[in-house]
């Protein structure tokens, strides 16, 4: 099920590449290029034995390659800026481990503007998480940490007291998919990276990322140039 939500997302991230490159990139002029680039590998293939038509030709390989580069750079610019904003969601989805039932995860929380001693702190959970242990405090860090886990498969909301200031954070053990809920600043509690795995093999969730997208990237090529 995982894996096959990441390899329709890994194709949708193919697909819209190819339609921002031919909308924000110059096709006639990419081709134009990609003509010259092979022209000059003939030419170093064919006139191997001739020094200066294989320099000329060289040149002309990497001129090719920096201006393929230039005209590509649009789309690169647009792809990066979505990717950096998509990478956080999708790694808190796919790199992971979900809160397993039974199975403890430290909650801490970071308190701010605290100056002297440090206020009374409460914390508040639904009734299907059990608190295992009392706070640890880190001073220097200024950080409060509790040990917690889930008796049963739901979600709510656990909320941190500090004096008049309340930090909350969405627990969710349900199976996946699961909703996405934006992690707070103040309240974090991370969780165990987790691999995927195919037939025995099992890497991070990027790299099947990067190979689905090469493998729909063949097909969807196939099919857009028709």
């Amino acid at each position: 099920m995982i894996l096959c939500c990441l390899f329709l997302i890994s194709a949708l991230a193919t697909l819209a590449a190819f339609v921002l490159f031919r909308l924000t990139s110059n096709n006639s002029r990419r081709e134009r290029l990609w003509r010259q680039l092979w022209a000059n590998l003939f030419a170093i293939r064919l006139y191997a034995d001739e020094p200066r038509v294989v320099f000329q030709s060289l040149l002309g390989v990497i001129t090719a390659n920096v201006k393929l580069l230039i005209n590509a750079l649009p789309p690169l610019v647009v792809m990066s800026g979505i990717g950096i904003l998509l990478f956080g969601p999708l790694d808190r989805i796919f790199g992971t481990m979900p809160f397993q039932i039974s199975t403890p995860r430290v909650l801490t929380v970071k308190l701010k503007n605290m100056d002297g001693a440090w206020p009374d702190v409460r914390l508040e959970t639904p009734d299907w998480i059990t608190v295992d242990s009392p706070p640890v405090h880190l001073f220097n860090e200024r950080e409060m940490s509790w040990r917690i886990r889930a008796n049963k498969r739901s979600v709510g909301v656990v909320k941190v007291i500090a004096g008049g200031t309340i930090a909350k954070k969405t627990i969710d053990t349900r199976p996946w998919p699961t909703t996405f809920q934006v992690m707070s600043s103040d309240v974090s509690m991370p969780g165990p990276e987790r691999t995927l795995s195919i037939m025995g093999i099992s890497l991070h969730w990027v790299w099947w990322f990067s190979i689905f997208s090469i493998l729909a990237a063949f097909p969807l090529h196939w099919l857009l140039s028709r």
